[in-house]
């Protein structure tokens, strides 16, 4: 799941840093190894400033899909 915040929400109150980009991960029991391995993509995704504009200009739910698709090799079996 990926939350945006135009006005950024407070993650440090020492500090004066913004977060405007949240993604909740949520993994099978089972699987708890999967999600270091999404975490890992998504720290990825997250190096990229272009990225980052695009998801916070985008207009659709499917736009920031189809962007954190297009940014990510393994989406496309690399």
């Amino acid at each position: 799941i990926l939350g945006r915040s135009r006005e950024g929400i407070p993650f440090d109150l020492n500090r004066k840093d913004r977060a405007h980009l949240v993604f909740l991960v949520m993994t099978p029991t089972e699987q708890p190894h999967s999600q270091v391995q999404i975490l890992a993509r998504v720290a990825a995704l997250a190096q990229s400033a272009y990225l980052r504009k695009r998801l916070m200009e985008a207009e659709s739910p499917q736009e920031a899909v189809d962007l954190v698709r297009s940014g990510d090799p393994a989406a496309h079996g690399e």
